[in-house]
């Protein structure tokens, strides 16, 4: 009885549960507005529709096509970096091509292939053994091979309107980029800007009104006015704001994309 009211409503801990996240994940998608919740006495409760909405959307991923041999994501992986480190965009496309014939999503495509490349050539980097001009080489390759493989996404009618940002200060582009593309690959319409001053983001989202704004953020220098962002942003449109970095992975993101939209 301790999880439930008397009009039926629940902990945001009980809601993690029949989520099966963690309660920070949880707070997180009542903090930016994605599942809905009141503030009672210090903690959080919720409607079990709302959260089954949720529950809904986390069992409905798209299943896989592939009607081909199984893949192999550490081959392919390798392929990659390979493809990517040395400047080849045939070499990578080939890669995406291969995905693309399974039918794979971009979700997927981003999460098992792009972004653990950009994981590992940072820490090439980081290890000395990479330059900062073959990195930015690779990073090169990626943009380009990502607007390829989102070139083949059939269009879907949009059915909401989000503003991807990279603010001012952050230069790293590829994260805002799959961010859209998940986002577009799951019929949004997507507005993405980069290194735009904080000043300017709440101004540009008051004129195009997204049902959903993200934040991309890859640097600690800029978290904080990623923090303002959010919040502004929030107050001014009350849309759910999602902030990319740390702890938020693009499965999380489409997610909580999903449910924006689920709730019109």
């Amino acid at each position: 009885m301790d999880n439930l009211e008397q009009d039926g409503d629940i902990t945001l801990q009980a809601a993690a549960r029949r989520l099966g996240v963690h309660y920070q994940t949880a707070y997180r998608w009542v903090r930016t507005g994605v599942l809905p919740a009141r503030k009672v006495d210090g903690g959080y409760r919720l409607t079990p529709a709302d959260v089954e909405v949720m529950v809904g959307l986390r069992q409905a991923r798209r299943p896989l096509e592939y009607t081909g041999r199984a893949r192999d994501w550490d081959r392919m992986r390798e392929q990659l970096h390979g493809a990517i480190v040395g400047g080849d965009d045939t070499a990578a496309r080939r890669v995406f091509e291969m995905v693309h014939l399974a039918r794979v999503p971009i979700l997927e495509q981003c999460e098992q292939l792009l972004a653990p490349s950009l994981q590992r050539i940072g820490d090439e980097y980081v290890a000395g053994e990479l330059s900062g001009a073959r990195v930015r080489i690779a990073a090169g390759v990626c943009e380009r091979v990502l607007d390829w493989a989102v070139g083949r996404v059939d269009p879907a009618p949009a059915t909401g309107n989000a503003l991807v940002v990279t603010p001012k200060g952050d230069d790293h582009r590829l994260p805002a980029l799959m961010a859209a593309a998940v986002l577009r690959d799951s019929g949004w319409s997507v507005r993405e800007v980069q290194g735009i001053a904080s000043s300017e983001i709440v101004d540009l989202a008051g004129r195009i009104r997204p049902a959903l704004a993200v934040v991309s953020v890859t640097i600690p220098e800029v978290s904080e006015a990623a923090a303002e962002i959010e919040a502004d942003v929030r107050e001014s449109l009350g849309i759910p704001v999602l902030v990319g970095g740390a702890g938020m992975s693009l499965r999380t993101l489409h997610d909580s994309a999903q449910a924006v939209l689920a709730r019109g």
